[in-house]
């Protein structure tokens, strides 16, 4: 395959070094391959303008991401409206839903051996099947190592393609792979500090926790549980670009409370968001424009048309303002507090021209 694209996360990058190695196997030399890593928000149209470039006489794979005419192979295992819940394998296409990752895909076509421990792993990682929050934030294995540097990385294509071209070279050994990056067990102690961060940040109405990022991973994924673990959904709103903001939903499978929303298909079919994801976790791009119409159908969803948003009248004039400072960052019990402050100053103004 000339040209590599793959999903910029463990599961992706995994599935990258596994497909590398089979082409050396095939004396085929991976030095020809150019490495696409690809964001969640590139699904669509985005990675198009990137493939329209490629010249027709040259092979694309995709790996871990969405399904592309012009792929001469393509491995995944997220749900497809087009294909259904039915495995397919047609020496092209290699589509698996009920999979947990597209390593477990690629491992059983390409018949690997001695990688049951790697896809148990990715599987976990890719599904967020840990026994427990704390997992995430304490565990030593390689996969969660490597999972809890990209949380803090700079999203850089080249460092993804040297991840993958590291521990494709050293035979999918990860660990050794990360003793040669430098990438050792200080990245999870920094997730484990950035996290206990989020309670300041974080405005909960009902069963949903919201965060606003300046940027996409200022907080560690799973944060939000780690530092309230009753939280039972986590939504975070993220800029992206000048006109468009990036969300993420996902539920807290360790709070105690059975999930019965299908966030995926709730990311699917909302027509103004383009998105999607799987049963506890999704993501989409809205329009800046969108966001409060957003952010009720979401309340609808999690609690109901009848619940008063964030427990409060939202006409009570110390309200209207606390959200509204709400909207540039400001946690929320200090955006009250503040709000408060100013309608008792704005009343004691008042009085004082009304004497």
């Amino acid at each position: 395959m000339n040209h590599v694209f793959f999903h910029n996360d463990v599961d992706g990058i995994m599935s990258a070094a596994l497909f590398l190695c089979y082409q050396v196997n095939r004396e085929f030399d991976y030095r020809e391959s150019i490495l696409y890593p690809v964001q969640s928000t590139m699904r669509g149209g985005s990675i198009q303008k990137t493939i329209d470039k490629i010249p027709k006489n040259e092979s694309i794979a995709i790996l871990d991401f969405e399904f592309n005419p012009m792929a001469d192979i393509w491995f995944d295992h997220h749900f497809s409206e087009q294909l259904g819940p039915n495995r397919v394998n047609t020496g092209k296409i290699f589509y698996d839903s009920s999979a947990k990752s597209a390593v477990e895909i690629i491992a059983k076509e390409f018949e690997f051996k001695d990688v049951g421990s790697i896809i148990d792993m990715v599987n976990m990682i890719d599904s967020a099947s840990y026994p427990d929050v704390k997992f995430i934030f304490e565990s030593d294995h390689p996969l969660m190592i490597l999972r809890a540097y990209l949380e803090t990385a700079f999203p850089s294509d080249m460092m993804y393609a040297r991840i993958v071209e590291v521990i494709m070279a050293n035979g999918c050994d990860v660990e050794k792979s990360l003793r040669k990056m430098r990438i050792d067990y200080s990245c999870v102690r920094n997730i484990r500090n950035l996290a206990s961060k989020i309670s300041k940040d974080m405005l909960v109405f009902g069963k949903c926790s919201v965060v606003h990022q300046t940027r996409q991973n200022l907080f560690p994924r799973y944060a939000e549980y780690y530092a309230k673990p009753e939280t039972q959904y986590a939504m975070r709103i993220s800029l992206s670009g000048p006109n468009q903001k990036y969300i993420q939903v996902g539920h807290n499978q360790w709070c105690g409370k059975k999930n019965t929303i299908n966030l995926g298909e709730f990311m699917r079919k909302l027509s103004y968001v383009r998105g999607g994801g799987h049963f506890n976790v999704a993501a989409g791009v809205i329009l800046n424009s969108d966001e409060e119409k957003f952010l009720d159908d979401v309340d609808v969803l999690f609690n109901g048309e009848d619940m008063e948003k964030y427990g409060v009248d939202p006409k009570d004039p110390v309200e209207e303002k606390a959200q509204e400072m709400v909207k540039t960052g400001m946690d929320i019990s200090d955006a009250r507090e503040k709000a408060q402050e100013e309608v008792r100053n704005n009343a004691g103004s008042e009085s004082e021209l009304r004497t």
